[in-house]
């Protein structure tokens, strides 16, 4: 039996091999995520600010919003190579 070679193209750029494709489509999902996650915290920030007790709910979100958004800006510049 013979090996076949498929090659995927996109509207984009079709001369993309599949890896890097793949890697992209996942960076663009992951990056998705993240920023429905940056938006889940700031509404349970906003949340734990009308709480007495939540002054620790509260720092958390404050420093999970910023790693988030770390987060976010390596995924944003990983994109930028494809």
């Amino acid at each position: 039996m013979k090996a076949v070679k498929v090659k995927i193209t996109t509207m984009t750029n079709p001369n993309k091999d599949p890896k890097s494709l793949f890697t992209q489509k996942f960076l663009e999902f992951q990056l998705m995520g993240l920023k429905q996650y940056h938006l889940y915290l700031e509404q349970q920030l906003k949340l734990s600010e009308t709480m007495n007790f939540a002054d620790a709910y509260r720092k958390y979100n404050e420093k999970e919003i910023a790693r988030n958004g770390k987060k976010i800006a390596e995924v944003e510049e990983k994109l930028k190579g494809y």
